[in-house]
């Protein structure tokens, strides 16, 4: 398990990943990442809120499904590197 898993351009920060042939670094810092042996990594993000949602309510519009919240495809892309 890691806290704070920060991805960046600095010293002791897991280096940031390239977004594609942009030149573009993807920074920033996920609030907790654990490691499963057989299903690998999951980000979890804490949210502090007196109701509670599902990612998908969150993320996505109910009707369609189109993405509202590009914070989970880029944690992937984070944890992906």
């Amino acid at each position: 398990m890691r806290a704070e898993q920060q991805f960046d351009t600095f010293d002791g920060a897991t280096p940031a990943p390239m977004l594609g042939s942009t030149g573009i670094r993807l920074c920033g810092r996920i609030d907790r990442v654990d490691l499963h042996d057989e299903l690998g990594f999951a980000a979890l993000d804490y949210k502090t809120s007196s109701e509670a949602s599902t990612p998908e309510a969150a993320h996505r519009k109910p009707k369609t499904g189109e993405w509202l919240d590009l914070q989970l495809p880029l944690y992937r892309v984070l944890l992906g590197s």
